[in-house]
């Protein structure tokens, strides 16, 4: 299974006044849907998707990520983005900073 985690930083959201977070999550749960890719339930604030256990779910999931990161607003509000997968052990997850990795990488819009 792979999971995805995102969460925006709502407070230099809000300051700047540039955006709603619900902006955000509209777009990012199109993304998801358009893919077939399962929202999950949450109560911290955080939006989570997991794999429908299709072939291309995992390319499709990193896409979303690739995409994401070539819009300015993404890489000026997520303040979290993490890869989970249970592929060594199932139920046990290891998970990857993908939003370090990113930043390191200067992906997109992260190279500014």
């Amino acid at each position: 299974m792979y999971k995805l985690e995102f969460r925006f930083n709502e407070q230099k959201i809000k300051a700047d006044g540039e955006y709603a977070l619900a902006e955000f999550y509209r777009v990012i749960r199109m993304m998801f849907a358009r893919e077939n890719l399962v929202e999950m339930e949450t109560t911290d604030g955080s939006l989570w998707f997991k794999d429908n256990g299709g072939e291309q779910d995992y390319g499709a999931m990193w896409g979303i990520t690739l995409s994401l990161s070539d819009e300015e607003w993404f890489a000026k509000y997520i303040e979290k983005m993490y890869w989970y997968d249970d592929e060594r052990q199932p139920g046990v997850f290891d998970y990857e900073d993908v939003l370090a990795t990113y930043r390191e990488e200067k992906v997109g819009a992260f190279a500014g």
